[in-house]
């Protein structure tokens, strides 16, 4: 089969929302849960991510955002199942656990905040402010 480009198909909003609904369709026929976004779904991937782990489920996500790397860190409760997110390329693991715990409460607290003004998907950061750097003063707060 030659592959063929789909941009003009998914280009037709019709198109692509039937393509989504067949494949939620699908899916649910499979026997998996299917949860659909309304807007961004960063914050719903999050949310259902820890619904699950509060229920001692085993959570995998895949993902190359970190925004959803971030919420998930800084949302994360040691009384939860480990969270494991898997980048897509599938080259790296990473326990949401550990991290969080090898940051340390107070890191973790300010997490939101240091994303948010160092630029994330909602917010660009501060002139002259990189992730690093805000990251390394929020860590120095913490020990005070």
């Amino acid at each position: 089969m030659a592959y063929r480009d789909q941009s003009a198909f998914l280009a037709n909003e019709t198109n692509k929302c039937a393509l989504v609904a067949m494949t939620i369709t699908s899916l649910q026929a499979a026997g998996f849960c299917v949860h659909q976004a309304d807007d961004d779904a960063d914050t719903l991937v999050v949310k259902v991510a820890l619904q699950l782990a509060v229920n001692n489920t085993v959570v995998s996500v895949i993902a190359n955002n970190t925004d959803i790397l971030i919420m998930l860190v800084a949302h994360y409760q040691p009384h939860m199942t480990d969270i494991y997110m898997y980048t897509v390329s599938g080259q790296n693991v990473t326990s949401i656990g550990a991290v969080a715990v090898r940051l340390g409460e107070s890191v973790t607290r300010r997490l939101l905040v240091i994303h948010a003004i160092s630029g994330c998907d909602t917010t660009s950061c501060l002139f002259g402010c990189g992730k690093i750097g805000v990251f390394q003063q929020a860590q120095q707060m913490g020990r005070y």
